[in-house]
Parts: C-alpha cells; structure tokens; sequence
C-alpha cells in the first residue's frame, strides 16, 4: 500500500525549477544487521518549467513503506499499528540565475506555511502502517513430565519480530518442589537470532512425595511461567515485561503435569529372623521405614503386629513385657522428616507350652505385618488401613521361633515315668525291676498316669484298647480299664488323669499270660491326631489264681455186709478250676473181690458243671469170709481214680465221653489244646 502527494508551482517561473523532496527514512544497526525505518518517495525529484507551461500543473510523488525484507522491526506500541513519518522539500534550484524567488528555500525566503491555504504546507505528515508484532511464538513437544527423567518435555521459544537489543525471556515455575521446571531457565534473544528457536527442557522434580491422587499414574500441575524483559534499548518497550505476546502453539503460561513415581508404603526388612523359646535373649529385629515422604507438617503411625494364637500363648511379641496379649502390638511415628530413617523393632519369642511343630524341636514361622496406619492429615494417602507389596519388599516380616515343645504324653507306672514323643508305637514292658502285673484276685491292680507333654491347639482324646484276641476260653476279656478313655483340653492337659487296668477273674488254670493294653490319641491338632498320633502299648502280665485239681469230700464212709437193703457210703467229687473240655475221671477199688464195689465208677465234669458236686456211691461186698478174727470186722479198702483226662467237645454229651474213656486206652484228642487235667 502506497501514499501519493500533489505538487506544482504558485506562481510562473522565469527558468526551469527543479525541487528535492527529503522523507523521514531514517536507519538503525541493530546487531548485525542495519535495518531502514519509516518511508522512501518515487521519484524524490520534480522539475517544473516555464518553457512547457507546466509550472500550474500538478506533479505526483509516491510514498512507500520500507517492507519486510528490510525492516523486521515491530516499530509500535502494541500489535500492528501505524508509524507517523514526515515529508518535506529538500531543495529547490532555479536554473535562471536572476536572483528570483525560486532559486533556493532560504535565499528566497519562501515560507509557504504563511501563503495560500493553511491547509497547504511545505511538510507532509505521511502514516505507514506497520506489519510486524512483537511478541513470543511458544509451543511444547508434551504437557506430560515423569519424576523418573524417562519422559521429559522440550518448550521451544522464537521472537515475531526483531527486537531492538537483546530480550531475556526468563522460564518460572510455580512449584519446583512438588511439580517441574525448566533447563534452562533463561533464554536471551537478540536482533541476530531473535527468529531462530530456542530450547528449554522441562523435568519434573523426583520428589519423594505420593503427591497425586489415588487412581492410576499421580499428577501434579505446574506452571511454566514466562517472565520477559528486554535491555534498555530506546523504543523497544514492547518487549518490555508486561507488555509481551505470546502467540504460536500456547496463548498463555504453559501448565504441565508431573508424572509421579512414588507410592505410599512400609517397608519391613528383616535383619535377623531367628529366635529361640528356650532363650528369651535370642532375639530378633527389623527395621521399619516408610516408602515415599509426607507431606510438610504430617504425622503417619504405623501400627504393627506380631502374630499369636490362642491370646497370645504362643508366637511372637514385639516388646518384652508382662503386658498380655498387648505385648504383640507395637506403634512408630514419621513424619516429614524421619520418614526414610529406619527405626529398629526387636522380636521376642513367647516360650509357650504347645509343639508348634511336627517332631521333637522345630523352626515356627510367625509374621509381623502392618495392621493399621494413621496420618495427622485428612488428605493423605497414609489414611489408609493396610499396604501391599512394593518392590520385592513386602510389609510382612517373617520371624522363626525355634520350638522348645515336644507333643506326646507322660505316663508314670508304679513310680517309673516314661515320655512317649515320637511317630513310633511305644511298648512299655516294665518299670525298670519287674514286669508289669496284675493279680485276678484284684490285689494288685496297676494305676496307670498319664497326662500330656505339650499344651494341644484343641481337645486330645486318649483312648485304652484290649485287642480283640485277648479273651479267655468263655470270650471274655482278659483285662479290664476304667475308664475306656481320657479327655485333655487346652486347660487341663498338664494334669495328671488315671487309668485302672485289673484282671479279670476267669476260673480257668491257665500259666501267668502276658497281655497288652495299646493307647491311642485323637484330636483336631494335627500333632494330636489320628494320622499323626500319639500311639503305644503296655504289656501286662496277668497273674492266674486258679489250680486244677480234683477235690474229694467223703460223705459217708461207711458200709456193711449185712445189710439188708444195701448200707452205701458215698463221696463226692468236684474241680478245682473251669476246665477246657469235658473232664472224664474213672474210678476204681483196690478190691472188689471181698471189699467194696462202685455203683457208678465214672464221672464227667464239663465247664458248666465243673464246680458242682457230683457223687461215688460204694457198697460192702458180700462175701463168707471172716475177714476179722473176732465177731464183725471193720475193713478199709481204698478208692482211687483209675484214669482221667480231658477231651474236646466233640463228643456229643457224657455218655458218649464214657464210652470212650472205658473204651479208649487214651481220652486225649492230640490236636486240640491240652487242658491241664488231661
């Protein structure tokens, strides 16, 4: 866009009149570069003549602008705007040398602002309206940082237009201690490079803060603030600081997001993770830091707890103190601060009663864990109730006890005491001098004591059995118990129960047996339980009371010869013990020629008649003789058992058990269990 300007002459000239025209185009080195200000005139020269008759003939001057290859330079105050430049005569030279008024401007004196129009003057204002704003072109590769440096953002900065000296562009943040900033953080920009990019890098501060919210990957916002100001260069005050443009990518500060890399946590580790119940001074111990930092002015309380059973009977506590079950409990503070400061917890064994393991002593595992934790501040992520694992670091700690508990029992047998704590069935035999016994006359029964070895995790039941086999000749058991069977609870199990074991009294004659009375337990405790028991036996001796034997009783041992109707004597026989089989005996006089003959000579006993009487009845044998020297003689003769044995039930009743003791030289079947009255 161009001005135009009319000129001619007043008034005729006596010669050719030529006349300069000046205009306000002035120049500027800025840096480098020497840049023209303001306006140039085509053509800068008119001529005017008498001889043509143009002198009243208006001629026509052009006003340009300096444009863009020449001036870069936003010359203004505020965006595009206009610049006021001037255009005046330079001079003016009449070639008729008369010494008339056209000659030149001072040797004639004109002074056209007093002639003529008063709008007409001999300086033009010229407006050029300018194309160039100052101002920053700001864009950003990402609004997204990472506390990690594994993502960074790079903001790039250019001028809109070339500044008079340098301008110093200096990059602000408003949260380096939480959010990010930029390196670096001053640019400066001057006439030679103010249209060439500029480089800062914005990085996130790696804070220790979990300092976002609670979904996902934390933000923080930041601001990139940017602060300009120039050098005191005249007429460049839009670079000035509040007066500055950003245009480009970004119209205003750049907001950016800290990607955080912290996470809210504890971390437990373990120094030594090995204690003993036998030595309360075998201790262990852990250290305890949190995983990122409080906020300023914030207090976190991290509760931990040892694991126990049964209120703490057993386990682990975490301060050495008569304080019961509070004892596993323990509470630490950290604050801003001391937050990475690991604060040392020392673990005790509690020595308690019970085998926490499978056999003899063994390693328990028992867990500190953080139970609970509490912040001074409402808003923070420490509000929380528990913490996962972080790291390959978890916020459970794993202590060993070494058990000094063996499960089994204590039994005490006539003053000998025997502890049964192994998987192997246990025999006890004797007490050290003598067999173990008991008397069927109930005279010598054995008391059997018995209580636990270890404090069981539920009820143990200890049964007393008698193997099926061990029964005498009518089924019945040999021994018997009172009671069948025990009962230990978790309260009781250190006292001392008692089984009676006595003989039963059988009747038969039988040599001293030896018996066994096996025990068992049972229980929900793995260690107590029928698949990992607590098992044994006793064997007993079972001392016999009985003889067999054969008791005769005379009734009447007297008889006589002259008896009319038969004076019998008689006597009875019965056993001394309950025999096997049938007992057959066979009765005979040592004379029966002149003494005595038997009504009935033979006699059986069987086992449900055995200790019945049953009766000889005998009779004086009438003969001539005078077996006397004087008048009537009284005669002894003797009546013995001839034969007796004992047979198998295969007989089907008595009499064919005498016919076979009359018929058969031996009544003993050889392929049954000799009885002792055989």
């Amino acid at each position: 866009t161009t001005g135009t300007l009319l000129v001619k002459l007043r008034s005729e000239p006596y010669g050719n009149v030529n006349i300069d025209f000046l205009a306000d185009n002035g120049s500027a080195t800025l840096g480098s570069t020497k840049v023209l200000l303001g306006v140039y005139l085509v053509p800068d020269n008119l001529s005017f003549s008498y001889a043509s008759d143009n002198w009243s003939t208006s001629q026509t001057l052009t006003v340009h602008s300096f444009a863009d290859d020449n001036d870069a330079v936003d010359e203004g105050v505020r965006g595009a705007d206009n610049q006021t430049f001037w255009v005046k005569l330079g001079s003016i030279d009449d070639d008729n040398a008369s010494g008339m008024l056209y000659d030149n401007i001072s040797q004639a004196k004109i002074n056209l602002n007093a002639i003529g129009d008063s709008n007409e003057v001999d300086n033009f204002t010229v407006v050029s309206t300018d194309n160039d704003s100052s101002g920053l072109n700001v864009s950003t590769s990402s609004f997204a940082v990472s506390e990690n440096a594994s993502q960074n953002a790079t903001l790039t900065l250019t001028l809109n237009s070339m500044p008079y000296d340098n301008v110093t562009v200096n990059l602000n943040t408003d949260n380096i201690t939480y959010g990010g900033y930029a390196s670096p953080d001053t640019l400066v920009f001057g006439p030679d490079n103010w249209s060439q990019n500029a480089t800062a890098i914005i990085r996130a501060t790696d804070d220790f803060v979990d300092d976002g919210d609670d979904n996902g990957t934390d933000n923080t916002s930041f601001v990139i603030t940017l602060d300009n100001t120039s050098s005191t260069a005249s007429g460049d005050e839009k670079y000035n600081i509040g007066n500055i443009t950003m245009t480009g990518s970004l119209s205003e500060n750049v907001t950016l997001y800290a990607l955080d890399n912290d996470t809210i946590g504890v971390r437990l580790t373990v120094l030594d993770n090995y204690t003993q119940e036998s030595d309360n001074s075998n201790t262990g111990n852990f250290t305890v830091a949190l995983l990122s930092q409080p906020w300023p002015g914030e207090t976190v309380t991290v509760n931990l707890e040892g694991t126990t059973t049964n209120n703490s009977d057993h386990g682990i506590k975490l301060k050495d103190s008569d304080e019961g079950p509070k004892t596993s409990y323990i509470t630490l503070t950290f604050d801003n601060s001391s937050w990475k400061t690991a604060q040392t917890v020392t673990v005790y064994p509690i020595d308690d009663l019970v085998d926490e393991g499978l056999i003899g002593i063994d390693n328990q595992s028992w867990k500190v864990e953080v139970s609970n934790l509490r912040s001074s501040l409402s808003t923070s992520k420490y509000k929380k109730s528990k913490i996962s694992a972080y790291g390959g670091k978890t916020d459970n700690a794993s202590i060993l006890v070494e058990d000094n508990d063996t499960r089994g029992l204590i039994i005490t047998l006539r003053g000998s005491t025997f502890i049964l704590d192994n998987d192997s069935s246990v025999t006890i035999s004797d007490n050290g001098t003598d067999n173990l016994s008991v008397k069927e006359d109930k005279t010598d029964n054995l008391s059997v004591i018995v209580r636990l070895n270890s404090e069981p995790t539920d009820t143990v039941n200890l049964s007393l059995t008698i193997p099926e086999e061990d029964v005498d000749a009518d089924g019945n058991e040999e021994l018997a118990r009172s009671p069948s069977s025990l009962t230990f609870s978790t309260s009781n199990w250190k006292d001392n129960q008692t089984f009676e074991i006595s003989a039963n009294d059988e009747d038969f004659d039988v040599d001293n047996k030896s018996l066994t009375v096996s025990f068992k337990t049972s229980s929900s405790d793995s260690l107590y339980s029928n698949g990992n028991k607590v098992r044994g036996q006793l064997n007993i001796i079972k001392i016999d009371n009985d003889s067999s034997g054969i008791t005769l009783s005379m009734i009447d041992n007297y008889t006589s010869e002259a008896s009319v109707n038969g004076n019998t004597g008689n006597f009875s026989a019965v056993l001394t013990s309950k025999p096997l089989y049938f007992v057959a005996m066979k009765f005979q006089v040592d004379n029966t020629t002149s003494g005595l003959s038997l009504d009935n000579d033979v006699l059986v006993f069987s086992k449900d008649n055995w200790s019945t009487s049953q009766n000889i009845v005998f009779k004086a044998v009438d003969d001539s003789i005078d077996e006397g020297d004087n008048g009537t003689d009284n005669q002894t003769f003797v009546i013995s058992i001839s034969k007796i044995c004992s047979t198998e039930s295969k007989f089907d009743g008595v009499d064919e058990v005498k016919e076979n003791l009359n018929s058969s030289s031996s009544c003993i079947d050889s392929t049954a269990p000799i009885d002792k009255y055989s």
